[in-house]
């Protein structure tokens, strides 16, 4: 029995993780408002606290977003991605986080989206507020950003090539 507790000490003590410090975040945090905007991020970063309730990421050079790491901010109410150069949401990216209430994506590079193939950016399950301004989407690819948004009050799509809109433009939303 002691050989058997010895060998597991041993195992314990070879796979025991050690200390890192956290990598220092680029970004300036204060009262739970995380403030990343123009610092030439190409990803959203991992080491913010998770629990912050405002993200700000504007003016950078983010090109996709992904569900990860983006989710690690559960807690998130406010989302500023505007003027990136965004052209790739990976469908679901905001499904889990049920505390979103707003999301700028204004002037990225949406219109390219389509070319993806993909089936939608997904569930915006509390998102009032949604900024898709300059854009250059059209009328046939508003629904890959709308198709389910059930609490959606505000939408902004000034600065696009929307020439019509039909009860199809809205699909999923309130409006």
């Amino acid at each position: 029995m002691l050989h058997y507790l010895i060998l597991l000490l041993v195992v314990v003590k070879q796979g025991a993780p050690s200390y890192r410090p956290l990598e220092e975040s680029p970004c300036v945090t204060t009262k739970m408002v995380a403030s990343c905007q123009n610092k030439s991020l190409s990803q959203v970063p991992v080491e913010l606290q998770l629990g912050i309730r405002s993200l700000n990421l504007s003016r950078n050079n983010l090109k996709n977003i992904t569900e990860k790491p983006l989710s690690f901010y559960s807690f998130l109410e406010i989302l500023d991605l505007s003027s990136n150069k965004i052209s790739f949401i990976e469908p679901h990216s905001f499904a889990n986080m049920i505390h979103l209430k707003e999301i700028n994506l204004s002037d990225n590079n949406l219109d390219r989206v389509v070319y993806y193939k993909s089936p939608g950016i997904g569930l915006l399950p509390n998102v009032q507020k949604l900024d898709l301004s300059g854009n250059s989407l059209y009328t046939e690819i508003t629904w890959y950003f709308l198709q389910n948004a059930p609490h959606l009050r505000y939408l902004s799509l000034v600065g696009n090539s929307i020439i019509m809109i039909t009860p199809e433009t809205f699909p999923g939303t309130p409006l």
